[in-house]
């Protein structure tokens, strides 16, 4: 039958509740005839029904609970990482971008090929921008070391750099918290990290200063503004 309306039978004796034969009247269940009962079943067809009779079910009933003591204490016995190692070696990761930037900012720049690709949240704790930057990139952008930047100052928990936007210098202070991801496509390597917790405070905005009467401002070059990009082409494959 495509069905089956049955009733598992405890044993006689076997549980205080079961009724005469340990007919159990709250077990009376409604399943698919593909269900397959562990214990010893004899099946009975009356009038065009299938009545499985389910004998030791209390032995099942014990087994199915061992099974799932075994997986629980499992779980259980799994050691608890007390160390926080993820946490250490994101931390550990953060090292290699500073000691990156360490090395753009030598005089001699960056060796051959190499340009960096930084990727932060603009709202991050500690993040300075100027803020028409702000305004322009809400949540997150990416900044490119290569040619076009200056002052470059690399501390122990964060870097300040000069880039142009729209031919005019502004300076960003980023901690290394706020990186989200670190890249260098010269030799396809990628880092990335957690997203930092954003507070509820706006970040703090650098105010820009005024600049005294007759100072000519920066002539920009033509490749001279910050590329904001996306690092999903430069991931391995």
């Amino acid at each position: 039958c495509g069905s089956v309306d049955f009733e598992l039978l405890s044993p006689e004796g076997s549980d205080p509740q079961a009724g005469p034969g340990g007919r159990l009247a709250t077990e009376a269940l409604h399943l698919p005839a593909s269900v397959l009962l562990f214990g010893r079943i004899d099946t009975t067809i009356c009038s065009g029904a299938c009545f499985l009779q389910a004998r030791h079910l209390s032995q099942v009933r014990a087994r199915v609970y061992q099974v799932w003591k075994v997986f629980e204490d499992a779980m259980a016995d799994e050691p608890a990482d007390l160390m926080d190692y993820g946490t250490l070696e994101q931390e550990a990761l953060r090292g290699v971008v500073r000691l990156a930037l360490l090395r753009a900012a030598q005089p001699d720049g960056l060796p051959g090929e190499h340009h960096l690709y930084i990727t932060f949240k603009t709202r991050a704790p500690g993040v300075i921008l100027p803020p028409d930057v702000v305004a322009r990139y809400p949540d997150d952008m990416t900044i490119v070391l290569q040619h076009q930047y200056w002052d470059l100052s690399v501390e122990a928990d964060l870097f300040s750099v000069m880039l142009k936007f729209g031919g005019m210098p502004k300076v960003l202070t980023v901690p290394y918290e706020a990186v989200t991801r670190f890249a260098d496509p010269g030799v396809n390597y990628e880092l990335v990290f957690d997203p930092p917790e954003i507070e509820a405070e706006p970040v703090v905005e650098m105010k820009s200063e005024p600049r005294p009467s007759g100072e000519t401002p920066i002539e920009s070059g033509p490749d001279d503004g910050p590329k904001v990009v996306s690092l999903d082409q430069f991931r391995k494959k």
